[in-house]
């Protein structure tokens, strides 16, 4: 990375100086950094380090991170595979990973945080309804995780979404900013309901998604006889509630070779269904929910 640039014009010969690496030792590395950018006394660099073992690159206003790396205990008990947020994350994944993809959605929000708290025209903007129903929403996707391998010449790529609940006081702030939201443009009532089914219907996917990973799953050859065989098998951490936190309906047909999940919508009283024998989800247009039979939508 050391070199000069001569740039020549017509007039003038300009003599461009090295770019020389701050370098910082650290074990039995180095820390080499580049400068990008000073935002508001916060100094923004490339840093880049070699150990016997990594290669690691980051950028950001600290070596903090690469320091972590190179401190990861190296043995054979401590593999990143071993960690419990990596099992959590990929207890599903195949056995043989090339790459590897790991988000943490609510991540983002520090992003804006900080910009927000540096720009002062902007800090009133730090509480506004929007930005709470956005971080409510990232942190309900606790994270997403992508792995990469290969079979012969076909690259295969898997992406797995964890969801978590909210607690309950930061899920009513969402709810509140929602209903500021929605009162701003009309008809709060009728949009809160509809927001409230939508979140039944999302579960119910939820829900039919994890039951069919189960059912899938090499020596399981039928649904589990509750969903809670879900988190036992942990094929989902927890499983999802209604906005009212009643459990979502679940029935067994067939000796466990079909069976129908079941939501009540609010909007209408009726209930939205989802089948294993059609491999969809419907409103029944019923106020009972399934009680004799799993299929529906045929």
């Amino acid at each position: 990375c050391n070199f000069n640039v001569l740039k020549q014009t017509p007039e003038t010969l300009f003599d461009k100086p090295r770019i020389e690496p701050e370098i910082e030792p650290y074990q039995t590395s180095k820390i080499y950094s580049f400068p990008i950018y000073d935002y508001e006394g916060d100094k923004f660099a490339f840093r880049f380090t070699v150990t016997d073992s990594l290669t690691i690159f980051s950028v950001g206003a600290s070596s903090q991170s690469l320091k972590e790396l190179i401190d990861f205990p190296k043995e054979s008990d401590s593999t990143l595979i071993k960690d419990p947020r990596w099992s959590e994350q990929f207890a599903r994944s195949p056995k043989t990973i090339g790459g590897v993809a790991y988000i943490v959605p609510e991540n983002l929000m520090g992003i804006v945080d900080y910009f927000l708290t540096k720009e002062e025209q902007y800090k009133q903007y730090v509480q506004d309804d929007w930005l709470i129903i956005a971080r409510g929403y990232l942190k309900a996707l606790k994270s997403i995780g992508t792995t990469t391998t290969q079979e012969g010449k076909t690259l295969i790529s898997n992406t797995f979404i964890n969801i978590e609940q909210l607690p309950t006081d930061e899920a009513k702030q969402v709810e509140e900013a929602l209903d500021r939201v929605f009162a701003k443009n009309g008809d709060v009532g009728q949009r809160t309901i509809q927001a409230r089914d939508s979140v039944v219907k999302s579960g119910v996917g939820q829900i039919a998604q994890a039951l069919q990973v189960y059912y899938t799953t090499p020596g399981n050859s039928k649904y589990p006889v509750s969903l809670n065989e879900l988190v036992t098998s942990k094929t989902v951490i927890e499983v999802p509630t209604s906005p009212s936190g009643e459990a979502y309906g679940y029935l067994r047909c067939a000796d466990g070779k079909e069976i129908a999940v079941s939501g009540k919508l609010e909007s209408t009283g009726t209930y939205w269904v989802w089948s294993s024998a059609s491999m969809k989800a419907i409103d029944t247009n019923s106020t009972t929910p399934p009680s004799t039979t799993c299929v529906y939508g045929l």
